[in-house]
């Protein structure tokens, strides 16, 4: 039974567990749940980046409930 165009076995196992674990990911995750997550996300990125050069004056981040008020605010004017 052949379940895609993958050359490996392992491929087909992989393209299983992505469609399998996509939809389980989505339902338990809200839209406003994964918009704080990436935010979290990259301001972590941003801040192992900055990290790594010993000489740099690594800002303060901001979390992300700052974030939105900071922009609710400047949207509101």
């Amino acid at each position: 039974m052949e379940y895609g165009n993958a050359t490996t076995p392992n491929g087909n196992i992989m393209t299983k567990r992505i469609l399998f674990l996509l939809p389980v990911l989505l339902a338990g995750c809200s839209a406003d749940e994964a918009k704080h997550i990436s935010y979290d996300t990259l301001q972590n990125v941003g801040q192992m980046r900055c990290q790594k050069n010993p000489t740099a004056d690594c800002p303060k981040q901001e979390g992300y409930d700052d974030y939105q008020k900071l922009r609710k605010a400047t949207e509101s004017r």
